[in-house]
């Protein structure tokens, strides 16, 4: 399964995603993936965990903005609140379903 180091550093991506501002469009993709997240720790599917992670980094804010684009947005509640309590189940070192999330 996932190792506690990688818990650790995805632990700090999901808290770092509840800082971002982005487009709305970009806000769901970013739900749609911490949610995929969710459930692959849940079935310990670390590959799939790996695959969502990868992209949800991929998701983050850009550093330019081009004049004319969307205006960018903190999470909605929804993405915020899905963001905690993962990075609350991960804090406590277990799955969503309860169980250790490494082992």
């Amino acid at each position: 399964m996932v190792s506690d180091e990688e818990v650790a550093e995805l632990g700090e991506l999901l808290r770092e995603a509840a800082e971002w501002e982005l487009a709305e469009a970009r806000w769901e993709q970013v739900l749609a993936l911490v949610e995929v997240i969710e459930s692959a720790l849940a079935a310990r599917d670390a590959d799939t965990v790996r695959q969502a992670w990868s992209d949800l980094e991929l998701s983050g804010p850009v550093r330019l903005t081009r004049v004319g684009t969307t205006a960018t947005v903190p999470p909605p509640k929804k993405v915020r609140d899905t963001l905690n309590r993962l990075v609350h189940t991960l804090g406590n070192g277990g799955a969503p379903d309860g169980g250790t999330s490494h082992r």
